[in-house]
């Protein structure tokens, strides 16, 4: 259902954006910040449901698939993630923005959502068809095993759903989001269980993985259609042109950021072979569960800050959030980093004690890499993607250089120095430019404040006072 009085839909968490929220200071600001840590809550649980269930596939396809076969299945979704990226030319940000900044119907942003996508799918089967007849091109030789169509499909797939995304968060359908998430978890994981009784086999793992993301995009574009309402798209090209115009920098931003995060896979296919990809993607799976607290908290905070006025402090609320969230991850950080050494052979098994060293010396890089995560969306809600960019450059320049020296030595664990080096340069640059864009210190992002300290103690305190309740 719609409110007819302001065209947003009905039963998401109520928060005053832009224009909108001109009458609603004082209590009204009180209601939206309380509906944004409502928001955070349910998203936050849905995606540790989402977080869990990715790690426990990851668990059992490693078991199931072995180092090489594990390789394989990580280099795919890795090159799914990065085409699709690529492919989405920053349409999931500029999506939440238009929306909520420049007002434009919902009708014109899907139907521009769903032109760019058909003429995304048609480049991108020509581009598959070559390099799957010339795997050499792509420098993977060997690595490359899977089928093209499957490739392409899944990366049409990805891309719907990040465009999707962007609409559903601009649209303030936090409560959709976490249920789609959940729904999403359940798919992939049955899908994984289903390679016990049909055979474990890395062309299955591929194949059922992607027929789960079919599914789910089916059910995920039918039931956003039904919670807004649209009954009618419209293509316009002018307003797509503007899109792209700010979606590109969103785009190259986040291609540099992905290359920084994922391209460590390509590179060890190309210098080392699949077995080291599988040792490694075991060490990015300790990272991602480090990543998904930033993840969560940055993903909510781009509709937030692009409906605030600059005299509201989305710098303020942007410091506060990362340095609270670098705070956290410092202490789950350092919590994994002194159990992998028992934990990786007992959970993934003895063939990955490979993976040990790896993901010891790729914590501190996922740590860092909280600022980036964060700090981008403000740097975009503000029109100042600059600054990410010149990170992500940064620290591509010193993955790939550090890549090169240390992969052929020392594989995995040499990627994983390289990831880390990369993410502390990211971080500084990106440290720099909040400082330069927001008038505030560079350390208001990463060092917590006497206040942020007796919030912290509150939350302690009133936990303890309701397990003495409980008792």
């Amino acid at each position: 259902m719609v409110d007819a009085s302001t065209k947003r839909p009905l039963g998401v968490i109520a928060e005053p954006v832009g224009a909108a929220a001109g009458g609603q200071r004082g209590g009204g600001a009180a209601m939206a910040k309380r509906g944004f840590l409502r928001a955070l809550g349910i998203l936050f649980s849905s995606r540790v449901v989402s977080a869990a269930t990715l790690l426990a596939i990851g668990i059992l396809t490693a078991r199931l698939l072995g180092p090489e076969g594990r390789g394989h299945y990580a280099l795919f979704f890795t090159i799914v993630g990065i085409g699709a990226n690529f492919g989405g030319f920053g349409l999931t940000q500029s999506n939440t923005y238009f929306l909520n900044r420049e007002h434009v119907p919902m009708a014109v942003l899907f139907g521009n959502t769903i032109f760019s996508i058909g003429v995304v799918g048609l480049l991108a089967a020509g581009g598959i068809g070559i390099v799957e007849s010339y795997p050499g091109i792509a420098g993977m030789g060997t690595a490359w095993a899977f089928p093209g169509w499957l490739l392409w499909l899944a990366i049409i797939v990805a891309i719907l759903e990040s465009h999707v995304g962007g609409l559903a968060y601009g649209s303030h359908l936090y409560a959709f989001q976490a249920r789609s998430l959940v729904v999403q978890a359940a798919l992939l994981l049955a899908a994984t269980l289903a390679l016990y009784p049909a055979g474990a086999s890395l062309s299955a793992a591929l194949e059922f993985r992607v027929a789960a993301a079919v599914l789910f995009i089916v059910w995920y574009v039918q039931r956003f259609l039904a919670h807004v309402s649209l009954r009618e798209i419209a293509v316009r090209t002018a307003t797509l042109k503007k899109q792209l115009r700010f979606g590109m920098k969103n785009w190259l931003q986040n291609q540099i950021g992905l290359l920084n995060y994922r391209g460590y896979l390509l590179i060890l296919a190309a210098f080392s072979g699949p077995e080291s990809v599988g040792h490694f993607s075991i060490a990015l799976l300790f990272a991602e569960a480090v990543r998904f607290i930033p993840e969560t908290v940055g993903t909510l905070l781009l509709p937030k800050l692009v409906g605030l006025h600059p005299g509201e402090g989305p710098a303020q609320l942007t410091a506060r959030a990362c340095r609270m969230i670098v705070l956290c991850m410092l202490v789950l950080g350092f919590g994994l980093a002194v159990s992998v050494d028992w934990l990786i052979p007992i959970v993934f098994g003895a063939l990955y004690s490979g993976s040990v060293a790896a993901t010891i010396l790729l914590l501190p890089g996922a740590v860092l890499g909280a600022v980036y995560q964060v700090l981008t969306r403000y740097f975009t809600s503000e029109h100042a993607q600059r600054y990410s960019i010149a990170g992500g450059i940064s620290g591509l320049i010193v993955a790939l250089s550090a890549s090169v020296v240390l992969v052929p030595g020392y594989q995995a664990a040499g990627a994983s120095a390289a990831y880390s080096l990369s993410a502390l340069t990211t971080c500084v640059v990106v440290l720099w430019g909040f400082g330069r864009q927001s008038k505030l210190s560079p350390y208001a992002a990463i060092i917590p404040s006497r206040e942020d300290w007796m919030i912290l103690g509150r939350l302690a305190a009133a936990k303890v006072l309701k397990e003495k309740t409980k008792e």
